[in-house]
């Protein structure tokens, strides 16, 4: 019985996609609008956190310019001072 919710949501993603589930994510997300640290397998990256793309890309502001990140560990933005101009 438990998991009956959880193979429902599975059954609407694989017919509808991710549109369904994103503005639910997205009034959930802690860190929306925040300044995080994305650490990627090509090195750390930070910014200020914008939403999500259409596919699920954690999209990223950074010096002006918005990143579509499709994969690494999300943190809170915890250096010394100020990251360098989001």
């Amino acid at each position: 019985r438990l998991a009956e919710p959880l193979w429902a949501a599975c059954r609407q993603y694989q017919r509808q996609g991710l549109a369904p589930f994103r503005e639910e994510w997205l009034a959930r997300a802690l860190y929306l609008s925040a300044e995080v640290r994305i650490d990627a397998a090509d090195g750390p990256i930070s910014g200020r956190m914008r939403g999500l793309g259409s596919g699920g890309e954690l999209l990223l502001e950074r010096h002006g310019e918005l990143l579509a990140i499709i994969s690494g560990d999300l943190a809170p933005y915890c250096g010394e001072g100020t990251p360098e101009k989001l």
